[in-house]
């Protein structure tokens, strides 16, 4: 009995990985036809960064790292995001994301240079962000930018938005992951969190949530603020607008415009507002 259970076990095992090797020769394939991406292996890529010994920051499906490729005398610095936990269902959602994704070129959406797969492996190759990410303006930056500048942020984030929902790039549904980490939860709508169905509705819930980091010079949660009323940013910003106390959210801040930043915490609040993104988008 055991004997059988073992070579069931052995047969069902050599078929999944036959059926992922198969998706995955596919989808290399495909890629390669469909547009101009460069295929890495992944012992490039792990060349390329090192051993992937620089991390440049972590979400909720994978780390980023710096990493720097050769064409002959040129070298370029990359940016290699390494996908972790890797479902047999996403493999034709990883094929279909990349061919939209391959095809954008915009001044505000980082453009997508390559990929690897190769086993269960997935990476994927970003043109590098030398001026470094939105949140180390905001939170980590000496000199914290000025209220002008984060309203040059929100434009470009939006525009950026904009032309992936507009354009080219969400699917009407894609099947969301349970597997993100609590530093970023807090950025996804209820009904991924609930493994539900994204779609452009919910992406709206993470743009209104940047939003207002960035109006606030804060992020989402913060355990550190003075009062309990103040640890869910939504929540903080809805008070202060109920209140008619938009100058709490922006008190350390010069030459902030009235009007422009009503206009922005209200974007936001219908963005974070679930009636509002399934009434009214």
């Amino acid at each position: 009995m055991l004997f059988i259970f073992a070579a069931s076990s052995f047969v069902y095992y050599k078929r999944r990985v036959y059926r992922y090797k198969r998706l995955f020769e596919n989808v290399n394939i495909g890629l390669a036809q469909d547009f101009s991406l460069q295929s890495y292996s992944y012992e490039e890529l792990e060349r390329a960064t090192d051993g992937f010994r620089e991390e440049l920051g972590r979400g909720s499906f994978g780390a980023v790292y710096k990493g720097t490729t050769s064409s002959g005398d040129n070298k370029k610095t990359i940016a290699v995001k390494r996908l972790e936990k890797v479902v047999e269902e996403g493999i034709r959602e990883f094929r279909a994301e990349m061919t939209t994704i391959g095809r954008t070129h915009h001044r505000n959406v980082v453009q997508l240079l390559g990929f690897c797969i190769e086993g269960s492996k997935r990476l994927l190759v970003y043109e590098f962000m030398s001026k470094g990410f939105l949140a180390d303006f905001l939170f980590k930056a000496k000199f914290h930018p000025a209220w002008k500048e984060r309203v040059r942020f929100a434009s470009d984030v939006a525009r950026g938005h904009f032309c992936l929902h507009e354009e080219l790039l969400l699917p009407k549904q894609a099947k969301a992951s349970t597997s993100a980490e609590e530093s970023t939860r807090s950025y996804f709508a209820r009904e991924w969190q609930k493994n539900a169905l994204i779609s452009v509705k919910s992406d709206i819930y993470s743009f209104g949530i940047v939003l207002l980091e960035i109006i606030c010079r804060r992020r989402n949660i913060d355990l550190k603020v003075p009062s309990p009323d103040e640890v869910a940013l939504s929540n903080w910003v809805c008070d202060c607008f109920m209140a008619g106390e938009l100058n709490k959210l922006v008190e350390l801040d010069e030459d902030v415009n009235m009007r422009t930043l009503e206009r922005m915490v209200k974007v936001g609040m219908w963005c974070h507002s679930r009636r509002s993104r399934f009434t009214y988008l």
